[in-house]
């Protein structure tokens, strides 16, 4: 038994997550990884943790802070209506720069840079009307990157990698589907 998940992930073969006294999941770290059972599943492992988009649908795609992209794959998936609220989770290593022959899925501001070594870490936010607050948005991005804290960055997404969560529940919409 452990409380240091990098200590579990590495060592066993199975994992037992819980909160507050609740079992949330039990699998091998990798799928519990790839696949949580819900939205704590999914902040609490990984670090940086799985990044978590409060998005709502419009019937075509999915907006947020006056942005929107599409996922066709959810969109295949899940029985969407237009006004539906869902949080989308997106892990930072399937997030990158979008290069010029990639769509744009956002543009964050870069509000933090972590150079890692093997990696530089930002944290990001969504530009957003003055005095409100952004989510923080983290992004790995290959070291020798050059970026700077204010600079605007296209974000593109592994949309296969997308996860939904209910909002209200926070139960992944997507386990047993697919």
């Amino acid at each position: 038994m452990t409380h240091d998940q990098v200590e579990a992930m590495t060592l066993a073969e199975q994992i037992v997550v819980l909160d507050r006294g609740k079992i949330q999941q039990i699998g091998d770290p990798q799928t519990i990884y790839a696949q949580p059972a819900n939205q704590m599943v999914a902040t609490f492992l990984g670090n940086p943790p799985m990044n978590i988009l409060h998005t709502t649908y419009d019937g075509a795609v999915f907006q947020i802070e006056g942005q929107a992209f599409s996922c066709p794959a959810l969109q295949s998936l899940l029985p969407l209506t237009p006004g539906q609220r869902l949080n989308l989770g997106i892990r930072p290593e399937h997030m990158q720069m979008a290069r010029h022959d990639q769509p744009i899925h956002l543009t964050v501001e870069i509000t933090l840079v972590e150079p890692l070594g093997r990696e530089i870490l930002l944290r990001t936010a969504l530009p957003v009307e003055h005095g409100a607050t952004a989510p923080t948005i983290n992004v790995q991005i290959p070291p020798g990157t050059h970026v700077k804290v204010g600079d605007r960055l296209p974000l593109h997404f592994d949309l296969d990698q997308v996860v939904a969560f209910d909002p209200a529940s926070g139960h992944n919409l997507l386990a047993g589907l697919g």
